[in-house]
């Protein structure tokens, strides 16, 4: 845990440095707030909007790095990611009190087939119209793709074609997955970092060309295993590192 620089911001008086995004989530198979106000448990209490609102805050200023892995091998070769941190573009670190203006709130990494993301941009859920302030529900995190994973807060990928591919995606919002019979695949509800997410995971899993796939929702990981040339991607959202001051 690196130590921030202390500083003071005067932000939008909600402990944030901007009003998030408003969404309206009611029409989605699985959304949570990061205190757990979710589609099964719709009803919010003072005390979960609070709590969801410190995680956000925790997550925007204070979030250092992702560790993660995303690996692909093929005929011997490897790429991979293992992190990915908030830094600019001399390579210096993006302190909390460098946040206030001018941060886009997401970084990506890459090494040819092997990606992760990390995004502590954040959504205030609301189950219906977002213009009747009694549908608010919480805060929590962006949307995720549950098919081909393009999009989610935070995203390990590995492999990334028909017969090799494993791909994990964390986010506060997405729907039933709906693939074909070629990849095996979870979803739901998990705890990461002490907070509620929605999470995806995928993996390829085609006898027919030799790929067969694993995944563990609640570890966050999908391996895929191919013997024809001979290779295998794996991936996993594994912790975040988090300032201290």
């Amino acid at each position: 845990m690196p130590t921030a620089t202390e500083f003071t911001a005067l932000g939008v008086g909600n402990g944030l440095a901007k009003c998030p995004q408003k969404v309206d989530i009611s029409s989605y198979d699985y959304w949570t707030t990061f205190s757990g106000v979710n589609k099964n448990n719709p009803t919010p209490t003072p005390e979960l909007i609070n709590e969801s609102l410190i995680f956000a805050a925790k997550l925007f200023w204070n979030t250092h790095n992702l560790s993660c892995t995303a690996e692909t091998v093929i005929n011997g070769s490897t790429t991979s990611v293992d992190e990915v941190t908030f830094e600019d573009a001399d390579g210096n670190p993006v302190e909390p009190k460098d946040r206030l203006c001018n941060f886009s709130g997401f970084k990506n990494e890459a090494d040819s087939f092997s990606r992760a993301r990390l995004s502590v941009n954040l959504i205030a859920m609301f189950n219906g119209a977002t213009d009747d302030a009694s549908n608010f529900v919480g805060y929590g995190s962006g949307f995720v793709e549950t098919r081909f994973v393009t999009s989610g807060s935070i995203v390990a990928k590995s492999g990334g074609n028909s017969q090799l591919n494993a791909e994990v995606a964390i986010g506060g919002y997405g729907y039933t997955p709906d693939n074909t019979d070629n990849d095996v695949f979870d979803a739901g509800y998990v705890t990461f970092e002490g907070a509620q997410w929605f999470a995806y995971v995928e993996a390829k899993n085609r006898p027919s060309v030799n790929a067969s796939g694993t995944v563990n929702l609640n570890s966050l990981y999908a391996n895929c295993v191919n013997s024809n040339f001979p290779g295998s991607a794996t991936s996993q959202i594994n912790s975040l590192d988090f300032y201290t001051y």
